[in-house]
């Protein structure tokens, strides 16, 4: 079962959450929902589901990083 860790996009900033995931699908729907969550006027308007933790289990979106 692959981990999130072997995933050519999860290369973004690190922080105490997790790493970013860099999948451009992914990121446009969560900057989409961090615009909705300014405008709803939320609390905290920040979408956490883009840092992931390198030991998770893969997403359907994986693929393998490339040796270069």
């Amino acid at each position: 079962m692959p981990k999130c860790r072997e995933c050519k996009y999860l290369i973004g900033k690190k922080s105490s959450v997790g790493i970013e995931c860099m999948q451009a699908d992914n990121q446009k729907k969560w900057n989409a929902l961090e615009e909705e969550n300014i405008k709803a006027g939320k609390f905290y308007p920040k979408v956490v589901a883009r840092f992931k933790q390198p030991s998770t289990k893969a997403c359907r979106r994986f693929e393998v990083k490339s040796d270069e």
